[in-house]
């Protein structure tokens, strides 16, 4: 299925310990940037960069190598962009 607008779904698990779990979906096909910052705004990781066709995508953030905290995930597209905070306990 295709979505009427670009959203951006619920982080499973949230809060999470290691890796979580997101899903946004495309209206059109689009270039798409998936960046990972921490509480002060710095760019931790970027998890995707690149072309999706329209539809629902997946996508997985591994966190073992962080320290516990709050942190964002940012989905930017040419249709604008989506934040969502993470929380990752250890």
């Amino acid at each position: 299925t295709i979505p009427d607008e670009f959203i951006l779904l619920s982080t499973y698990p949230n809060p999470f310990n290691a890796v979580t779990r997101f899903a946004f979906g495309l209206n059109v096909s689009t270039h798409v940037q998936a960046v990972i910052y921490d509480i002060s705004g710095r760019d931790i990781e970027t998890l995707v960069s690149g072309n999706f066709d329209a539809g629902f995508h997946g996508i997985k953030w591994n966190g073992e190598h962080q320290p516990s905290g709050i942190y964002f995930v940012s989905i930017k597209t040419e249709m604008g962009s989506r934040t969502q905070k993470l929380m990752l306990i250890k």
